[in-house]
């Protein structure tokens, strides 16, 4: 069977025990699974997995990019809006008066993507949710971000593909990082996911 060559000189490249994972993978070959299985981390950056034929080396980062931007479209193309968390206080954001008709415009699309956000006054959004998929610490940004496109792009824009883009894109800068020490049973997970993507 296939073993790392890793030498002392790459501290950062850590296999972890097949033990570990035996008890997971019993009776299990790399031809159950396109991606195969995890055999080590290189530099906390890639993983290392073996098919029956194959070595794959795989970046972390990028495969779960891609992991998280396939399940965010899945749920919007079968919901037609994704999940909100409730935030703790709400958040008030002050807009220009012609930023604030802006939202109003588009409020619903606001709402599909998982804001629940009142309109106080002539130019106060009172955001109470934000999305699940992106982890907002800060929403004002975000809006900010949007309205600023979709004005600057003209009526011609569609202002859903302006959001998609920049939920999407926020979804993915929270997937995991270059640095995370993984587990051979969350590369294998991983791999797992990327098969049904």
């Amino acid at each position: 069977s296939y073993k790392p060559i890793l030498r002392d000189s790459y501290p950062s490249a850590k296999p972890q025990p097949l033990a570990t994972f035996a008890s997971t993978v019993e009776d299990e070959r790399q031809t159950d699974y396109p991606m195969g299985l995890a055999k080590a981390q290189l530099f906390e950056t890639f993983i290392v997995a073996q098919t029956d034929d194959a070595l794959l080396i795989i970046d972390q980062h990028a495969a779960h990019e891609r992991i998280v931007y396939e399940e965010l479209k899945a749920e919007w193309n079968a919901k037609g809006q994704l999940p909100s968390q409730s935030l703790m206080q709400p958040e008030y954001i002050e807009l220009k008066e012609e930023d604030c008709e802006l939202f109003k415009q588009h409020q619903h699309l606001f709402q599909k993507i998982g804001f629940v956000i009142d309109i106080f006054g002539d130019k106060t959004l009172v955001v109470h949710s934000t999305p699940i998929a992106c982890h907002l610490e800060g929403s004002k940004e975000f809006i900010y971000d949007v309205l600023a496109d979709i004005k600057a792009l003209g009526e011609g824009v569609r202002a859903e593909e302006v959001l998609w883009e920049k939920l999407s894109s926020r979804a993915c800068n929270n997937s995991i990082r270059a640095g995370k020490t993984l587990s051979l049973a969350e590369m294998n997970a991983m791999l797992r996911q990327m098969e049904f993507t």
